[in-house]
């Protein structure tokens, strides 16, 4: 390959060797003519190498093509919205690109790229958040503290489940343990399937999520005073308060305030996030210092009177080691290392905010196809049973501690720039993975216009 100085330099000398030379001796005209001709044919294996590369490409640009539209006919499903025009292909590069327009159109569906292979580690880490509707062409994520019991009940109704299944009156923990969601849980596939399915164009991928700083205060509503109200002393606040001499949780110790809970949750310095399943989180501290107690992400080796003790405890619980770390519980682990998020994060077409999820399922449900809101959104649900789902203002069965949580966060986090600093990031991972649709929530915070969060 000729390049830079050393073409120019020779192209020069080749000009000059073509000029008309009256007093050009014998040599000179053969070197410079061995010159020209040298050059001609470097030109033209440049121009051959290129020519065959470009085509080449091309050909393997049709043919994923073509594989794509193999894939969509292959499940039932139209081929994408494309068109291939001339044998060549001519005006399509455009519209396969996810950041195009045309991609990005309501009307057309999403194309994802073709390199993900799921594994069975993450269909593991994907059991009971990750649904699907082969009929409806639905990938729907329902992440803990993010409305999840509403969420798996649209998708039961969607599915074809009777309406002891989705009835607005079932509990959250009943909803989650029925097994009629088992067939329609992604984790129950083959990762080939699965990964079809995640990669096929004609599918939708959705997602709800929640505001970190929203959903840590609801999580403590519900797992720390909600379940200790319920059964004296939770499983949550049980593992929360696991102390470096004391394995079993301490008779009349004082209930945790918000402020020591989310100081336990929120680890400095903020932590590394690795793997895709419930072990991918690394915890750097043995304790956090910021907080009133000791609290530990890892409780001592217990004993077998330990064991007795706790399996004896309000609920019947078994002792298992792992749930000791501080963010094994996965309704206060950072949303975006549920589910297998590492990996599939990018390929989901529509990502929607809790607070906006009447609007959003709405909206989703909708570009799934004529009918499709109408039959499964647009009544049935709320305590009347004559309610939309998620109907701005409609009071849910037991969603109470969900709706509310929102209002009651400036009160929460009574101003303290620094606890709210800390656990915003500590969540970094969630506001990177889903902005920006999740956002510092300004409006909640009136009084703190100029405060910017460390993300």
């Amino acid at each position: 390959a000729l390049a830079g100085r050393e073409q120019t330099s020779l192209l020069r000398e080749v000009v000059a060797a073509t000029r008309p030379q009256a007093t050009v001796a014998g040599g000179r005209a053969r070197t410079a003519g061995a010159k020209v001709a040298a050059v001609a044919g470097v030109l033209a294996v440049a121009a051959l190498v290129a020519f065959l590369g470009a085509a080449h490409s091309r050909q393997m640009y049709m043919r994923g093509v073509q594989d794509g539209q193999r894939l969509a006919a292959g499940n039932g499903g139209s081929a994408p919205a494309h068109s291939v025009s001339g044998a060549a292909g001519d005006g399509i590069l455009e519209s396969l690109l996810p950041w195009s327009a045309s991609a990005l159109a309501k009307s057309a569906p999403t194309t994802v790229g073709r390199a993900l292979e799921l594994t069975d580690a993450d269909l593991s880490a994907m059991a009971h958040y990750v649904y699907f509707s082969d009929e409806h062409r639905l990938i729907l994520t329902c992440l803990p503290k993010v409305a999840s019991s509403w969420t798996l009940k649209l998708m039961l109704r969607m599915c074809g489940e009777n309406r002891s299944s989705w009835d607005p009156e079932i509990r959250s923990a009943r909803v989650h343990s029925l097994a009629t969601r088992k067939p329609h849980m992604v984790s129950h596939l083959t990762p080939e399937e699965a990964t079809r399915r995640f990669l096929d164009p004609s599918y939708t991928r959705a997602i709800v999520v929640r505001d970190p700083l929203e959903r840590l205060l609801s999580a403590y509503q519900d797992k720390i005073v909600g379940e200790r109200r319920r059964e004296k002393e939770s499983r949550g606040w049980w593992d929360m308060n696991k102390t470096v001499n004391s394995f079993v949780m301490q008779e009349g110790r004082p209930m945790p305030t918000f402020k020591d809970f989310a100081t336990w949750a929120s680890s400095y310095p903020y932590p590394e996030v690795g793997g895709t399943g419930a072990m991918g989180l690394r915890v750097p501290l043995a304790y956090n210092p910021f907080s009133a107690h000791v609290f530990v992400p890892f409780a001592p080796k217990p004993t077998e009177e330990d064991r007795l003790k706790y399996r004896q405890s309000p609920g019947g619980h078994s002792w298992e080691q792992h749930l000791t770390k501080r963010w094994a519980d996965p309704h206060w682990r950072p949303q975006a290392t549920l589910a297998a998020l590492p990996k599939t994060a990018g390929l989901y077409d529509r990502v929607i905010n809790l607070n906006d999820g009447h609007e959003g399922i709405k909206a989703l449900l909708e570009s799934l196809g004529p009918g499709v809101w109408e039959r499964y959104g647009a009544d049935g649900w709320g305590r009347g049973r004559n309610e939309s789902f998620m109907q701005p203002g409609a009071a849910h069965a037991d969603a109470a501690h969900e709706t509310s949580a929102h209002e009651r966060l400036k009160e929460a986090y009574g101003g303290d720039l620094d606890l709210m600093s800390r656990v915003a990031a500590t969540y970094w991972a969630d506001y990177a993975t889903f902005g920006p649709v999740l956002r510092y929530p300004r409006g909640v915070f009136t009084d703190l216009p100029s405060f910017a969060m460390p993300y």
